[in-house]
């Protein structure tokens, strides 16, 4: 098999689907963002002793996959049969756990004393930056799955909840 070697040396890119575009299209910017937004997620969880946030995490960079893929597909059918109320409902049960046990903060927080903390504030950070990047894809007329942009929303709600948590060491 051939590298593929300079094929976005002028300025375009491939996305699903073999379609082509400039690398600084609204679409391959969120496309990005998303991307970027599993990285830091995989790294958080890389960080998180807690087995069942740690799984939480790497269910989210699985639905990210999902989430890119119905960005890729705007302005074409679902490329995906995934069930975004039910990946919705799962993140708001987790933040219900963790609300149980540690009360949501009404300040600003400075997450950093632990690898984990800083890992998961850098991932909530990013993924509020893939859901602006959604939402303006979204209002320059790009029409894909509305669920898609909900559960960026969400994730970074669970985001913030989790590194609550991580800070008040529960």
């Amino acid at each position: 098999m051939k590298p593929n070697i300079g094929a976005g040396d002028s300025g375009e890119t491939n996305i699903l689907g073999g379609r082509r575009l400039p690398k600084d299209s609204p679409l391959v910017e969120a496309l990005g963002a998303i991307d970027e937004a599993a990285s830091a997620i995989g790294l958080a969880r890389s960080f998180m002793t807690d087995d069942q946030r740690r799984g939480a995490l790497r269910d989210a960079q699985l639905d990210l996959q999902k989430v890119a893929a119905e960005v890729a597909a705007a302005g074409a059918p679902r490329a995906t049969d995934f069930d975004f109320a039910a990946a919705v409902a799962r993140l708001e049960n987790h933040m219900a756990r963790i609300a149980a046990s540690v009360p949501r903060p009404h300040t600003f927080l400075t997450p950093g004393n632990t690898p984990a903390e800083g890992a998961l504030n850098l991932a909530r950070a990013v993924t509020r930056r893939a859901e602006r990047a959604a939402v303006a894809l979204g209002r320059s007329g790009a029409a894909f799955e509305p669920g898609a942009q909900k559960y960026l929303n969400r994730l970074s709600d669970l985001l913030f909840d989790m590194i609550t948590a991580e800070m008040a060491g529960r």
